[in-house]
């Protein structure tokens, strides 16, 4: 069975490009050009990936973003967003509400191939081999990919699961950053450090209300710790 590949954009000319691009690289892709319309289509046909291009007609990328991590039926999907801004603030944004990963274009036609198989890669191997991992008032189920903080559960996105289930597995011992870009996001060179901080700031927002602690070791990566 192919790999299906949402995408939400408004331009004709992108699309055409996404599409071949896409196509050639074996994927069953669907496409829509509103936001409204790819909500519809996201919760219709169940993808493996979503590409959103933040400046859509009707609701932006952003909220749209927000709209699909909001939904139970919609919260896990790897999102990579599509822009041509290039402020940090945008980028740092799109991260906030939930996306995975950013493209900005123009971009590379391999790269944009490479960044969806580099996600779907590590979609597969977080699927989870049915252990419950419990810590302090956090409790991760693997095979459902569930997270609890005192028995109520938390939403993360798949980047910050990931990232937390890479700390929490290493309990006790400092992560270096370059660490995290090699098994998260399976790159060996630098990605903007503000990238990972960014995550690793919503992680701790979100488990605050547990005894568990990220602390930052400067210049050097991050601590879990349970007190």
């Amino acid at each position: 069975m192919k790999i299906k590949i949402a995408v939400v954009e408004d331009n004709q000319t992108n699309i055409d490009l996404i599409r071949y691009q896409l196509d050639a690289a074996g994927f069953d892709i669907f496409v829509e050009k509103t936001g409204k319309k790819g909500i519809k289509m996201i919760k219709e046909k169940e993808p493996d990936l979503v590409l959103l291009d933040i400046g859509l007609p009707d609701i932006d990328g952003f909220e749209l973003c927000k709209v699909l991590r909001s939904d139970v039926k919609t919260k896990n999907y790897p999102i990579i967003m599509l822009t041509a801004r290039i402020e940090d603030n945008d980028r740092i944004e799109g991260l906030k509400l939930g996306a995975d990963d950013y493209i900005t274009k123009p971009y590379n036609a391999e790269e944009l191939v490479l960044r969806i198989k580099n996600l779907l890669r590590r979609a597969e191997k977080y699927k989870g081999d049915g252990s419950i991992i419990s810590i302090k008032g956090l409790s991760i189920d693997i095979n459902k990919r569930e997270v609890q903080i005192n028995k109520k559960p938390i939403s993360l996105t798949f980047s910050e699961y990931q990232i937390l289930i890479m700390l929490v597995e290493n309990l006790g011992k400092i992560i270096q950053k370059k660490e995290i870009n090699k098994n998260i996001f399976n790159i060996n060179e630098e990605i903007d450090s503000r990238t990972v901080d960014t995550h690793i700031h919503s992680i701790r927002k979100k488990i605050k209300e547990s005894e568990c602690i990220i602390s930052t070791i400067r210049s050097v990566g991050f601590l879990f710790e349970a007190s």
